[in-house]
């Protein structure tokens, strides 16, 4: 194809008066409005996805950060393990908080759709 060719239709660009180029959706003096589903805003979610949503992320990485803080604050050196451990702990109480709000969450999304 060519550079005057207009793509999914096969056939080359018309140009009217003002170099303007015309598409299939022309047709005489009549413009065919064709619907573009991308040009809508996004559908509204229904309350309470957000929050299972922030609270699943909350969920799965608050024990991994806290298991990652504690191997960078130095806990390979504490033979101990006891800093680890601390941070660990602190991931692990953040992650269930994050549990917790993802149900709540969980459950007004599940309302808001009975009805």
């Amino acid at each position: 194809m060519g550079d005057s060719d207009m793509g999914d239709t096969g056939r080359p660009a018309a140009t009217g008066d003002g170099d303007v180029a015309l598409d299939d959706r022309f047709h005489g003096a009549e413009w065919v409005h064709h619907h573009d589903p991308y040009d809508d805003p996004p559908a509204p979610v229904r309350p309470g996805f957000w929050m299972t949503m922030i609270g699943g992320f909350v969920a799965v990485l608050a024990p991994l950060v806290g298991f990652l803080g504690g191997s960078i604050s130095g806990a390979g050196n504490d033979p101990t393990g006891r800093r680890l451990a601390l941070w660990l702990l602190v991931g692990m109480v953040i992650g269930g908080l994050g549990v917790l709000v993802a149900f709540i969450g969980g459950l007004r999304w599940w309302r808001s759709t009975e009805g």
